[in-house]
């Protein structure tokens, strides 16, 4: 099945609604910047935690909060890291996918 971006694709065991991969800077829709230029690509600016409120205000995640940093670890990322949020390196239910199967960590 494919996802698309931003497309909702769950909730966590906290409500927090967990999406699709989060726009691409390079194929992401153009929106317009600040000063309406049609040739700018907005892209959400996500926090260490994967973390994102949205335009209109909404609070979501794209990515599971709780492992981020052996997400970040694996691609070579090390000048960031998700501090607000506890780590685990053991598997966790995090949350329900949209058609009712468990999302693990």
């Amino acid at each position: 099945m494919d996802i698309a971006e931003v497309e909702l694709i769950g909730l966590s065991l906290d409500g927090i609604p967990i999406n699709g991969d989060p726009t691409s800077a390079i194929s992401g829709p153009m929106m317009g910047g600040p000063a309406g230029n049609t040739k700018e690509i907005n892209f959400p600016a996500l926090d260490p935690c994967s973390e994102y409120h949205d335009p209109a205000g909404y609070y979501y995640w794209h990515f599971v909060p709780q492992v981020i940093n052996q997400v970040l670890q694996a691609i070579d990322i090390t000048v960031i890291s998700c501090t607000s949020i506890e780590q685990t390196t053991s598997i966790q239910l995090i949350g329900f996918a949209k058609d009712g199967f468990p999302i693990y960590d």
